[in-house]
C-alpha cells in the first residue's frame, strides 16, 4: 500500500508542476491581446510597452488625426484592473499614448460573453 501510495504522489506532484508554467503566465497581456471587463490583477506592461497612458477612439473616428475619446493612465501596470466603471462603452482598441502621439495597439478590451 505504501509503494501505491508514493508512485500516486510522485504523478501527482509531476502533473503540478508540468501545471506551473501554463498558469504561472496567465494573467501577462501580450501587445494586441485581448482583455475583459472586469478582469482584474493583469500584467499589461508588455502591452503598454513602458507608456504610462493609454488611449481610446470612438469606433469610426481617425487614429491619427483626432484626439482620443478618452485616456486613462495606467497606475500599475503589473496588477490592471479593467474597471467597469470605466471601461463600459469604450470596448475595443486600446493604444499606448505618450500625452500628445499614439503608440502601438496595446490590447483589445472585450465584454463577457457566453453562448449555451
Amino acid at each position: 500500500m505504501n509503494a501505491r501510495f508514493a508512485v500516486v504522489m510522485m504523478v501527482l506532484v509531476a502533473l503540478a508542476i508540468m501545471a506551473f508554467p501554463a498558469t504561472a503566465a496567465i494573467n501577462k497581456i501580450p501587445a494586441g491581446g485581448e482583455i475583459f471587463l472586469g478582469e482584474k490583477g493583469l500584467d499589461v506592461s508588455a502591452a503598454t510597452g513602458g507608456a504610462s497612458q493609454i488611449a481610446w477612439w470612438q469606433p469610426g473616428t481617425n487614429t491619427e488625426t483626432e484626439q482620443p475619446a478618452d485616456i486613462q493612465q495606467v497606475t500599475n501596470a503589473q496588477s490592471f484592473y479593467v474597471s467597469p466603471d470605466i471601461f463600459v462603452g469604450k470596448t475595443g482598441n486600446w493604444y499606448q499614448w505618450n500625452g500628445s502621439v499614439k503608440g502601438p495597439l496595446a490590447f483589445n478590451i472585450k465584454e463577457p460573453s457566453l453562448n449555451l
